[in-house]
């Protein structure tokens, strides 16, 4: 049976309101999303803005930093290259009166050690004399 018109008419209003409805629904949840992103896009243009003074601040924090830190760094190993050496040097000189108490000075042990002490303080005297004297090469 043939529709009259007033009934197609009635329902394509029907159907363009609801058209129309749902098209400002998904106008409003566009409009939304955009509001959404554009604010994700302002914090994220803020972040970055941000970025250079925080790389700069924290470069500036590190020189302070590291300004603090190396010298307590030099500190310690001087105190460690004058621990060694001290202690070193102690044992070498002790172990040496240790042993000089027990060998006695009157016999022939006694007489080389004294003997080989002299011409090493010599030698040594002799061979530092000529080194400070000696111009330096290419000058």
């Amino acid at each position: 049976m043939p529709r009259k018109i007033g009934e197609n008419s009635a329902e394509a209003a029907t159907k363009a309101v609801e058209t129309e409805e749902e098209l400002k629904d998904s106008s409003t949840v566009l409009e939304g999303a955009a509001d959404a992103v554009g604010d994700a896009v302002e914090a994220s243009a803020e972040a970055v803005s941000g970025l250079p003074a925080a790389i700069r601040d924290g470069a500036s924090d590190a020189r302070r930093a590291a300004a603090e830190v190396l010298p307590a760094i030099g500190a310690m190993a001087q105190k460690g290259v004058y621990n060694g050496f001290y202690f070193g040097t102690y044992g070498v000189v002790f172990g040496t009166l240790v042993v000089s108490r027990f060998v006695p000075g009157n016999n022939t042990v006694g007489q080389g050690i004294r003997d080989g002490a002299v011409a090493a303080r010599q030698a040594f005297e002799t061979h530092e004399h000529a080194a400070h004297s000696k111009p330096a090469d290419g000058l």
